[in-house]
């Protein structure tokens, strides 16, 4: 073959090739994006956490000593109201696992549909218009194949 007609056909090839997946830094990329993801999950259950627990059980705490101080202050023989010490601790548990059971159901439909779901749309479109025997005759012609002669 001449100079020129393998330049032609190099040319030919790097201007009929398909589309291809990202598949340099698509690691990276994927590990950036679920990066993102974890850290917005955190930051919610974070909040949550601290709607559900810590203001709760800092009103809890503020009851019970303005209740005590009134009391001592205006003379009242009422009890104040004590704070729950029996099965406290279970209780805890109880609200702790329903909290968890609820962010870990937003997170797993979150990985869902910003994750799975897109990269199945990715290689369905990639598969939609993928020709299999166009690939292999181009592969073939290009000499990668060491049972498949390249001149044909």
């Amino acid at each position: 073959m001449k100079l020129t007609e393998i330049a032609r056909a190099v040319a030919t090839q790097v201007t009929d090739k398909p589309n291809k997946p990202q598949l340099r830094g698509l690691h990276h990329a994927t590990i950036k994006r679920n990066l993102a993801v974890s850290l917005v999950l955190c930051t919610i259950s974070v909040i949550a956490v601290k709607i559900l627990h810590n203001d709760r059980r800092k009103a809890n705490y503020a009851e019970f000593y303005n209740n005590g101080q009134r009391a001592v202050a205006t003379q009242v023989t009422d009890k104040p109201n004590k704070p729950q010490l029996r099965g406290l601790h279970h209780a805890t548990i109880k609200r702790n696992l329903a909290v968890s059971l609820v962010l870990c159901t937003i997170s797993v439909i979150a990985v869902k549909i910003l994750h799975n779901d897109r990269r199945k749309a990715n290689y369905a479109e990639f598969y939609k218009n993928y020709d299999a025997e166009a690939a292999y005759e181009r592969m073939r012609k290009a000499g990668l194949f060491q049972a498949a002669s390249a001149d044909d």
